[in-house]
């Protein structure tokens, strides 16, 4: 049973502060630090998602022993120490059949938790677990009931309470022992398969067992977007924080309520790759505010097409009218604010006046051009110096050089003149 593992990693962790950052970058990364989650909050998350998936990779090898029991004879290997004790190996062959029949091929984290977009106050995370076949309610019923015991052997230590919601079709295991620093943690199992997209043919009978059509549907559709959320807006430089933001921004005002969290990805996502620049957290924000007030969500406009569905589907095409009207208002209204310098009442916090760190001070045009000027002049003087001791140093060899032809005439008259004599 595979486990596809997005880690909270951090890619998707703080934005680190940095130097020369303008007054809105301040504020927005002031902003994403008081609402990402503690070390402790994500510690109990993961904690809590990994212990289930171990439990349901035990679930999903109870269930294949059950329903394919394997046909072939293990071979038995002994070991030639007496006291040991001999061991068995499963072959190839029926290990590679044992895989085939699994009822419950993988599990995968969706949503929030995927995507790396949990703040402080996000307390529920989902898996999904897909099935070979499509799933029933007694194959649900048969998953809850392994999991509460499976789940006791993975975490002995921490008691979880693994809930049925008959209603909702889905499994709930929840954290029984919390504090102030480890929250009380859902996380959610829901069942699946990709051969709920099958239409049904004319000879095969409707069975009532099946869990809701739409709901596993619903849960393919999570599997695509975390896979497309991994693959492209996790690349964009300040998509992952400035999603954060507008999450809480979206919190914080009712007119962008109505906003769903898959499209309000999307519009982030594009907003940003569509500047074909890099952006600081700051910019980012100022960017995605921008596209909105351009009127990218009214009624007259394309909208945002889902890029994780074959047909062309508008994930906005719920929005009313009037909630298009409002949202593009609360765009011009903080695009405003922040033209004025008051991005801290968009975001909700305090004013920051001073800088975070001290900023290095940028040197003046006219500074630049006298130190340029005195290197030019270094180099001229050095240059003019090696080019005097060069010259003295042939005027001394030549002077050495006429002294030595001197001596050598002088000598030549002497000898001369002693041998006349």
């Amino acid at each position: 049973m595979g486990m596809n593992r997005y880690s909270y990693n951090p890619m998707q962790q703080q934005y680190q502060q940095t130097k020369g950052e303008s007054f809105d970058d301040r504020h927005v990364i002031f902003k994403h630090n008081l609402i990402y989650p503690s070390q402790d909050e994500i510690n109990a998350i993961q904690e809590i998602v990994t212990s289930t998936e171990k439990a349901l990779k035990l679930v999903s090898d109870q269930i294949s022993q059950e329903d394919a029991p394997l046909k072939t004879e293990p071979s038995v290997k002994t070991n030639p120490e007496p006291n040991q004790p001999s061991t068995t190996e499963q072959s190839p062959e029926a290990a590679k059949a044992a895989e085939e029949t699994r009822s419950l091929k993988g599990v995968m984290r969706v949503g929030l938790l995927a995507k790396g977009l949990l703040l402080k106050s996000d307390t529920d995370v989902k898996l999904i677990v897909i099935c070979a076949n499509k799933p029933t309610k007694a194959l649900l019923e048969r998953v809850h009931k392994i999991l509460l015991l499976k789940i006791e052997i993975v975490s002995p230590e921490i008691k979880y309470s693994v809930i049925l919601d008959k209603e909702a079709e889905t499994i709930l295991i929840v954290r029984l022992t919390f504090n102030e620093v480890q929250p009380l943690i859902t996380c959610r199992v829901l069942l699946t398969s990709p051969q709920v997209r099958e239409q049904l043919s004319l000879n095969e009978p409707e069975n009532n067992d099946l869990l809701e059509k739409q709901k596993c549907l619903d849960s393919l559709a999570d599997l695509r977007h975390a896979k497309w959320f991994q693959a492209r807006a996790g690349q964009v430089p300040s998509c992952v924080v400035t999603i954060r933001i507008m999450r809480d921004f979206c919190r914080r005002n009712p007119s962008w309520s109505c906003l769903s969290q898959w499209a309000l990805e999307l519009l982030v996502e594009r907003s940003l790759s569509s500047a074909n620049q890099n952006m600081s957290p700051g910019e980012a924000f100022r960017r995605v505010l921008e596209c909105v007030s351009a009127g990218i969500l009214m009624p007259n406009e394309t909208g945002i097409v889902d890029p994780c569905e074959k047909e062309t589907v508008d994930v906005t095409e719920n929005l009313t009218s009037q909630q298009r009207e409002e949202l593009t208002a609360s765009a011009h209204m903080a695009l405003r604010l922040m033209a004025f310098k008051q991005i801290y009442k968009v975001l909700g916090i305090e004013l920051i006046s001073q800088p975070l760190h001290r900023r290095v001070p940028m040197k003046r045009q006219h500074d630049n051009e006298a130190e340029e000027a005195s290197k030019l002049d270094v180099t001229l003087k050095f240059k003019a110096l090696i080019f005097y001791l060069a010259e003295e140093k042939k005027e001394k060899k030549d002077d050495e050089k006429e002294n030595v032809e001197n001596s050598t005439e002088t000598n030549t008259k002497n000898v001369q003149n002693s041998q006349k004599a």
